[in-house]
């Protein structure tokens, strides 16, 4: 009898085990599966075209263009999936000269714009999220102004939106590892051509270039001893806030990077991707939600809570 009971009980847990990716589950419902998009693989996780079609994000990893892979979003992904949104989680090719590696992100948009049935997606409602040099990326897409991209909002968590100012920083005298690091990485993504050399690589690769009417809210997340300053940031919103674009860069206290600032930014980054997208509240009772705190070329330092008038 205990061995009947033993062999039914690792029959159950064998059964949760091998319980495939794609599968729905009952306590989500919804699917996770891994694709191969063209240049390189994303996981999905959507619910099913029965609940009807849902708001999109597309998360792009950080790395320094040169390493890390998705599953280090994969987390945050079930999270964003479990708010009710379709997930696209991104992989992209590294060690690859600019622009490459954003074009693998417009690639990713492609692919799933092809499949949007399939997927249950509302590609006129899609939000993309980026960490570090993944935030980079997003916001150089979401303000490249082509056609046929339709973006609700741009949440950037650490974002190196100029590269070049990455670069110069680490030439400084006073450069921290950090900033030589970033330096390198900015360099190989260039494709090891100076500044001087190549310099509309280096403007190009640099989010605030783009910046028009018409391009997506953002929200811009930092930490207020961090090694990617917020300036990055503030310098982009500056940039939009001309073409009265919704822009808000956040500092918040400590030292931590991109999603080392998860835990103090989740409320107010979901609460920016609920406002901009149907996903909201106010959108389900029948009107477009109203952007609620983004401010126009502001930043707020969290510590203080006093908004300041970038210059």
């Amino acid at each position: 009898m205990y061995k009947r009971i033993t062999a039914i009980f690792g029959a159950v847990i064998m059964a949760f085990i091998m319980v495939p990716a794609d599968s729905v589950t009952a306590s989500t419902s919804r699917y996770e599966r891994s694709f191969n998009y063209g240049p390189a693989e994303l996981t999905a996780i959507w619910h099913p075209l029965s609940s009807g079609r849902r708001p999109v994000v597309i998360m792009v990893h950080g790395g320094g263009w040169r390493r890390g892979t998705r599953e280090s979003l994969s987390g945050h992904a079930r999270f964003m999936a479990d708010r009710g949104y379709q997930v696209f989680n991104l992989d992209y090719r590294l060690k690859v000269p600019w622009p490459a590696p954003r074009d693998d992100v417009a690639a990713a948009y492609d692919w799933i714009a092809a499949r949007a049935g399939y997927f249950a997606a509302d590609m006129s409602d899609v939000v993309l999220f980026g960490e570090s040099a993944g935030g980079q990326l997003v916001t150089n897409l979401g303000t490249l102004g082509q056609a046929g991209y339709v973006f609700r909002g741009v949440v950037g968590m650490s974002p190196v939106a100029d590269p070049r100012m990455a670069y110069e920083d680490g030439m400084k005298p006073d450069a921290s590892d950090h900033d030589k690091v970033l330096r390198d990485a900015a360099f190989i993504l260039a494709g090891e051509c100076e500044p001087v050399a190549c310099p509309n690589k280096w403007r190009s690769m640099a989010s605030k270039t783009g910046a028009g009417a018409g391009d997506p809210p953002m929200l811009l997340i930092h930490s207020a001893e961090e090694w990617v300053p917020s300036k990055h940031s503030e310098q982009l919103c500056a940039a939009l806030a001309r073409y009265g674009v919704p822009c808000t860069v956040k500092v918040y206290p400590g030292n931590g990077h991109a999603m080392d600032v998860w835990n103090q930014s989740a409320n107010d980054v979901m609460s920016f991707i609920d406002s901009v997208t149907l996903n909201s509240t106010e959108e389900r009772a029948g009107g477009r939600a109203l952007i609620t705190d983004v401010l126009l070329g502001v930043a707020v330092n969290i510590s203080t809570g006093d908004p300041n008038t970038m210059r």
